[in-house]
């Protein structure tokens, strides 16, 4: 929240924003939006291994520079996608809407975080727990498609993510892989 004060945001090119005005606004949506916040708190719950945590961690961390530096250096002006997002009256859903969104912040991430941390995480628990391999995918994929459905990201900030969170899991896997 403090790097909106600092940087102002910048215009995202046409082509950012090309496919979006034909994605619908779903407010439900806004339910697997939220399942992030659950899956990112589960790593060290589950994985019993230091090693694997470790991994895990260093990934994560290294996800997270990435957004951030690029959001530092290029925050794109979400106008275009959040003003699509319209409710007709307040709900439980609008409430949980307006969590994310703020008034004066009309700025995002390229990529999108939220798409690439899943992404690589849920990757990770498919890889790691064969038991709940469709719970990770279901939710890996609700997330992407959530991102943009709420409104609260461009579709290419969720394609980027969802490269992003791949590469992450692509190098999870080796550094497995050399320790073995």
């Amino acid at each position: 929240m403090v790097i909106p004060v600092f940087v102002d945001s910048r215009p995202a090119p046409i082509w950012f924003y090309y496919f979006d005005r034909e994605i619908p606004f779903i407010p439900l949506m806004i339910i697997p939006y939220y399942f992030y916040y659950f899956i990112i708190i589960i790593p060290p719950l589950i994985w019993k291994e230091e090693l694997k945590i470790r991994h895990i961690t260093s990934v994560l961390n290294m996800i997270t520079v990435i957004c951030y530096f690029t959001f530092i250096f290029w925050p794109i002006d979400v106008s275009h996608v959040l003003s699509q997002a319209h409710f007709s009256k307040p709900s439980f859903i609008s409430f949980f809407h307006k969590l994310i969104t703020y008034e004066y912040l009309h700025q995002n991430a390229f990529p999108s975080m939220h798409v690439a941390v899943a992404t690589f995480l849920c990757l990770s628990y498919y890889y790691d727990f064969t038991k709940f391999r469709l719970i990770a995918i279901l939710i890996a994929i609700s997330i992407f498609f959530a991102t943009f459905f709420i409104k609260q990201h461009y579709f290419i900030d969720s394609i980027a993510g969802l490269f992003l969170g791949s590469w992450g899991f692509y190098y999870y896997v080796i550094k497995i892989k050399a320790c073995d």
